[in-house]
């Protein structure tokens, strides 16, 4: 399978971190950790998103390979910041952990929001399937 991400390496607070840069429509940062909660998600996605490789602000995630067919993915989108789920940063990160033959082309991802399941097709792309929840509701009054 050919790489079709970029690599960087972004210090913060005495630690490097490397990110592949993927695009699924969106910049995505794709950070792969042994274990999501032991990340600073507030701090270094927020850190990520408006660095200086990032003129327009990028979506961050950080990804634990639980298994070939299992990711755990923490979210911080861009102009949002930490998020329980991101259909997005789901297939950008799955995709980037299939061409780094992490993965099966058969995912199932674990966010905070539920469970998203990506299937990754050379010819086809990338098919995303899961529940929709209802999460908020608000009221503005003018």
């Amino acid at each position: 399978m050919a790489k079709k991400y970029h690599t960087v390496s972004i210090d913060f607070e005495n630690k490097t971190y490397k990110f592949d840069l993927v695009s699924i429509g969106n910049p995505h940062a794709v950070c792969f950790v042994d274990d999501v909660s032991k990340i600073d998600v507030d701090g270094l996605g927020s850190f990520v998103e408006n660095y200086k490789y990032f003129p327009n602000k990028t979506n961050v995630e950080f990804v634990q390979v639980v298994d070939r067919n299992n990711l755990k993915i923490k979210v911080w989108e861009r102009g949002v910041g930490k998020t329980i789920s991101c259909g997005t940063g789901a297939c950008a990160s799955s995709v980037c952990a299939i061409m780094k033959d992490m993965v099966n082309k058969n995912v199932t991802v674990q966010l905070d929001g539920g469970r998203l399941h990506i299937n990754y097709d050379e010819e086809n792309g990338v098919t995303l399937t899961g529940g929709a929840e209802f999460c908020f509701e608000g009221r503005l009054d003018l």
